[in-house]
């Protein structure tokens, strides 16, 4: 669902053997709401179990895997317009017992189409989040540090994401020797770098079609030459194509509870790679 302030829930459920690859522009809070599994983020392995929840820097990627046990989880986005410009006191990056309670009653209305409520528990959400200053500020800890190298490459690639840098230009900013870079940038970023340049011009567009504009003109204005490449990559990730993402900002907010639009959810199979089913979400 996409509130009319921009706030997106998805849900998102994975067979087992299974994963499943998010990346977004705004902040993400990742909820388990049933099942276990693995996640990679920023160089860290987390073990995921239900009721934990996580958040997920604006760009960061995190790879979900899950072995044995099939897992669902809710993942709220968050436009970075929408976070308090300034801490009101000592923060720290994490989510609170209040902010994860509230995440998961939203999580559980939503599954049962409870729409009565929703929208004054996402408020009071987002005053739970941390600020943007704080975020600015947040760093890993300091053994999962990004290796300077892999920072450089990374930069390059998101000033340079409209045009298609190749590895050579990358070993020429970072420093780093093709294999040393490749290995390194995929330890910690879980995606080697033709794959983190992808999933970013993604999350950019995505963010293009949140705010009104058409398909066409996301892809093209995120380096994408062909609009089949475009749609297909979309629906990887994203789970929808463009066209049906772009349909789920047509609610209005009209009155209390009425300001969200039902999206289905997305599912894997029960086999390796991270293949969403043909059903809407995010």
């Amino acid at each position: 669902m996409r509130d009319g302030r921009g706030v997106e829930l998805a849900r998102v459920e994975l067979g087992a053997p299974s994963w499943w690859v998010s990346m977004a522009e705004g902040l993400v809070l990742l909820l388990v709401v049933r099942g276990e599994g693995t996640a990679r983020c920023r160089g860290e392995r987390l073990v995921l179990h239900e009721g934990l929840a996580r958040l997920c820097m604006p760009h960061e990627v995190a790879v979900v895997e899950t072995e044995r046990t099939p897992i669902a989880l809710a993942l709220f986005q968050v436009p970075r317009t929408l976070l308090r410009t300034a801490p009101d006191g000592v923060e720290r990056f994490e989510v609170s017992p209040a902010l994860a309670s509230l995440a998961s009653d939203v999580a559980s209305r939503w599954k049962r189409e409870a729409r009565e409520g929703i929208d004054d528990a996402l408020t009071e959400m987002l005053a739970l989040l941390p600020s943007a200053r704080t975020i600015a500020a947040e760093r890993p800890r300091r053994s999962v540090l990004e290796p300077g190298a892999v920072r450089r490459a990374r930069l390059y690639l998101e000033s340079r994401f409209r045009t298609t840098p190749t590895l050579d230009d990358l070993v020429a900013e970072s420093g780093a020797s093709k294999f040393h870079l490749a290995r390194s940038f995929r330890a910690y970023h879980g995606v080697p770098p033709h794959t983190y340049l992808n999933y970013y011009r993604l999350a950019v567009a995505r963010t293009l079609i949140a705010s009104g504009a058409r398909g066409s003109d996301a892809a093209v204005a995120t380096g994408f030459a062909d609009q089949s490449h475009f749609s297909r990559s979309f629906r990887k990730l994203i789970g929808v194509s463009p066209l049906a993402y772009a349909r789920v900002g047509d609610a209005r907010p009209t009155g209390r509870g009425s300001s969200v639009r039902r999206v289905p959810d997305v599912r894997t199979s029960d086999a390796p790679g991270p293949r969403a089913s043909s059903d809407e979400g995010a």
